[in-house]
């Protein structure tokens, strides 16, 4: 599967790695730190995009944030970020988190 070829290229080539998936060639790119630096980079080069496999667009959608790269994708997380605050959840997260750790110290 993609997902086991992906964590055998992290160990043997750690967290960036320059691989061919269907003939097209591609820079895998992981960790949290690294794709922060790559997103940095592709703001200042307009010519670097993000590639993503046929399944994350069939499962996301075209136009998600999460498949999207450039200038597209600067638009749609400004246009996000406001709702994707924690502290507007932090309620209910505590309850859900609290329903969580009753159900679990019940079993």
């Amino acid at each position: 599967t993609m997902a086991s070829y992906q964590i055998s290229s992290r160990r043997k080539h750690g967290p960036v790695w320059r691989t061919s998936v269907l003939f097209h060639k591609c820079i895998f790119v992981t960790g949290s730190e690294h794709l922060h630096q790559l997103s940095k980079q592709e703001q200042l080069h307009r010519n670097t995009t993000a590639c993503f496999p046929p399944h994350h667009r069939a499962l996301f959608g075209e136009c998600s944030v999460l498949v999207t790269s450039g200038e597209e994708h600067a638009r749609l997380r400004r246009l996000i970020t406001p709702a994707l605050q924690p502290s507007l959840y932090k309620e209910e997260i505590e309850m859900a988190v609290s329903e969580f750790v009753s159900r679990c110290k019940n079993k």
